[in-house]
């Protein structure tokens, strides 16, 4: 975790206020930079520098635990 200007450390599916695209598609900034007005509230700040992302679940469902999901891949912008 790195100290940020919004106090955020991650996300979740449950109370987060997300921008979500028109087609129901969900994109996360990871970046170090604060983004442009609008563009915070899908923001995760990050560190100057090298780091590592980690997916936690609760409860996960069968695809899960039997290991056949595949998260979304992470694309460089």
């Amino acid at each position: 975790m790195v100290a940020n200007p919004i106090d955020r450390y991650g996300v979740g599916s449950l109370g987060d206020d997300m921008n979500y695209d028109d087609d129901g598609s969900l994109e996360i900034l990871l970046q170090h930079e604060m983004p442009p007005a609008g563009a915070t509230k899908n923001w995760i700040p990050t560190p100057d520098g090298p780091f590592n992302l980690f997916l936690r679940t609760y409860l996960p469902g069968p695809s899960f635990v039997e290991q056949d999901y595949v998260p979304p891949a992470v694309t460089r912008i």
